[in-house]
């Protein structure tokens, strides 16, 4: 998103503080993305990227479906939820559903013209992601896809 959230950022950091304990020294909005509010959560010793969403139903899918595939099928590079300390994989922030990802840091691949190697690694990964299919099944289900009439 272009603009920050109606949400105090002092909230938002003493919440993502709450909810993982970590100790936050830098929270900084990221411009970018359809369906999300982005921020880059820096600590003493870790970089992570927290996502409030902000379609309330659609989240469910993607938050469940990058968590999988990198628990359950070994996908490394690929942003996912981190449990909080309650071992879930969100919490509200205000009435939308909001969660901490690993960071990966890099370019943006549409944004620059890639290489051999790294046209091969990004065929490499969306194999694997295709394959993931063998192991966490079929993830989008007649039932799991929001309606809005």
């Amino acid at each position: 998103m272009l603009t920050e959230p109606n949400i105090d950022k002092k909230v938002i950091k003493a919440k993502i503080e709450e909810s993982y304990g970590i100790n936050i020294t830098n929270l900084t909005h990221v411009i970018g993305g359809e369906a999300s509010w982005g921020y880059k959560v820096e600590t003493e010793k870790e970089t992570f990227f927290f996502k409030i969403h902000i379609m309330l139903e659609e989240y469910k899918l993607r938050f469940d479906l990058t968590y999988r595939l990198f628990n359950n099928c070994g996908i490394k590079n690929i942003t996912h939820p981190i449990k909080n300390k309650k071992g879930e994989l969100i919490f509200y922030l205000d009435k939308y559903p909001a969660a901490l990802f690993n960071f990966i840091s890099g370019s943006n691949a549409s944004k620059s013209e890639l290489n051999n190697d790294q046209c091969f690694a990004l065929g490499k990964l969306l194999g694997q992601v295709h394959k993931a299919k063998e192991t966490i099944g079929d993830v989008f289900t007649e039932e799991s896809i929001p309606r809005k009439f």
